[in-house]
């Protein structure tokens, strides 16, 4: 078990800027659960599909971590996200038509994470995201969503 809330935090985003999605679910509670890249809460494994399929599509996606700090049980830092899209975007949500790579840079106004850690795991995660994530994404790709 890890010794500071930070330690699954830190790894866990150091296997997602590696495209490590497998290997950063190692650091994810059974329970995990985020808020912020979609609309709805996604649980482990849907945040796991989500990264992969980002990832496959924004092969250079990168969240830039910055200032994390340590209190307790949490564990809060910075994010800025920059990709390009250089593969199919699909997957994402049921009955999303596939968009196929358009060569465009995407960046992210920078966006504040919380996490709590529990059994030294990331239990939770939310992401301080104006939109969300995947409607960030669509709309800099020009697929806006309603």
């Amino acid at each position: 078990m890890d010794n500071r809330p930070g330690d699954p935090v830190k790894r866990m985003v150091a296997c997602l800027e590696k495209k490590g999605v497998d290997q950063a679910g190692t650091f994810l509670h059974e329970d995990f659960q985020c808020n912020g890249p979609m609309s709805d809460p996604l649980n482990k494994a849907q945040f796991l599909g989500l990264m992969k399929a980002l990832f496959s599509a924004l092969p250079d996606w990168s969240f830039h971590p910055r200032e994390l700090k340590e209190q307790d049980q949490s564990v809060t830092f910075s994010v800025q996200v920059t990709a390009t899209h250089a593969g199919m975007l699909a997957g994402i949500f049921p009955g999303m038509t596939p968009i196929p790579a358009t060569g465009k840079k995407i960046a992210f106004p920078s966006e504040h994470v919380d996490c709590t850690v529990k059994d030294g795991k990331v239990f939770r995660v939310k992401v301080d995201s104006k939109q969300g994530w995947v409607a960030e994404v669509l709309a800099q790709l020009g697929h806006a969503t309603k």
